[in-house]
């Protein structure tokens, strides 16, 4: 059980971290004219949650998607450990 546990951990922790990235790139391609441009004080975190303010019209479904299914990946990260844990304890 342990090892399938930090298979699920391996995979949810790559993927979540994949679909973070790209929800990132994807953000920073439509980023909107009318707002500065994406840049080191921009927070990512920020415009990862609230896409609608800085990402173009056509593209906030997309980056919304990929933003959740990230967080989602990392929470089944954490489901993954705290199972490993209690089976251990």
């Amino acid at each position: 059980m342990h090892d399938l546990l930090l298979v699920f951990y391996l995979t949810f922790l790559v993927l979540g971290n994949v679909f973070l990235v790209y929800a990132v790139y994807t953000a920073r391609a439509a980023w909107r004219e009318d707002i500065p441009p994406f840049g080191r004080k921009t927070s990512r975190l920020q415009a990862l949650m609230f896409p609608e303010r800085f990402v173009q019209p056509q593209k906030v479904g997309s980056v919304s998607r990929l933003a959740v299914a990230g967080f989602i990946l990392l929470l089944l990260c954490l489901v993954a450990v705290i199972t490993d844990i209690i089976l251990i304890v």
